[in-house]
């Protein structure tokens, strides 16, 4: 595993005992460090900070106000942050909350404190969703957004998903600009905004040998291209 893959998490000292940081340990690549923390009970590679609530402990932190002060903490606090709820719905029954001071709490944190609620089943999950959430604002820093949507398979395909993508490249405009899509929606790889410089218009879904595009997708090839 190369260092990029690695997480260190620090953990709370008083959620020593909880399920969730022996499941973090169990991670390939991560490393978890007990200590008193401030604010939240998790604090993932310096860039999340986790608040971990179950079920039953969302409801009674509620009715008590403690809730609202941990949030307000939260909001806060230099690091994105985000609530963990978890849990099943046989947990929640238990704790006799009612459903509306349950829906209370919910707009409370999320529009009023501005603070992402997720939900785990189990501790297992919790782990796994923190650590996931950790590396997706690792990567949406270093640039590597997701994309979401169809991914081709093979080089070349990836490289021709690219170039459909580019402006004066991909497909734009009515189909009857260009003479027809043929009644698809495959790439038009005659595009420009300016009337047709190749001529003819094709829908072949593949790049035409013009220079151009040659060299485009000889440019991809020196390019290694990273999907997060």
């Amino acid at each position: 595993m190369s260092a990029a893959d690695q997480m260190v998490v620090l953990a709370d000292d008083r959620e020593a005992r909880s399920h969730v940081v022996a499941a973090l340990q169990q991670q390939a690549g991560v490393q978890v460090i007990l200590q008193r923390l401030d604010v939240g009970d998790y604090e993932v590679h310096g860039r999340l900070l986790v608040e971990r609530k179950t079920l039953p402990d969302f409801a009674l932190s509620s009715l008590d106000g403690r809730l609202f002060h941990q949030a307000r903490r939260l909001a806060n606090a230099p690091l994105p942050a985000v609530i963990v709820l978890e849990g099943t719905a046989a947990d929640l029954a238990e704790s006799h909350m009612r459903r509306e001071a349950l829906q209370g709490a919910l707009i409370s944190l999320s529009l009023i404190f501005g603070l992402p609620i997720l939900r785990s089943l189990s501790p297992e999950e919790s782990a796994r969703l923190m650590l996931y959430a950790a590396r997706q604002i690792r990567g949406a820093a270093g640039g590597a957004l997701p994309r979401h949507g169809y991914r081709p398979k093979g080089k070349r395909k990836r490289q021709l998903q690219i170039l459909k993508g580019l402006p004066g490249v991909g497909a734009w405009g009515p189909p009857a600009r260009h003479g027809g899509w043929n009644g698809s929606a495959a790439w038009n790889p005659c595009c420009a905004p300016t009337p047709c410089s190749f001529g003819t218009c094709r829908a072949s879904g593949d790049i035409p040998p013009q220079r151009f595009a040659g060299r485009s997708v000889k440019l991809l090839e020196l390019t290694t291209f990273r999907w997060a």
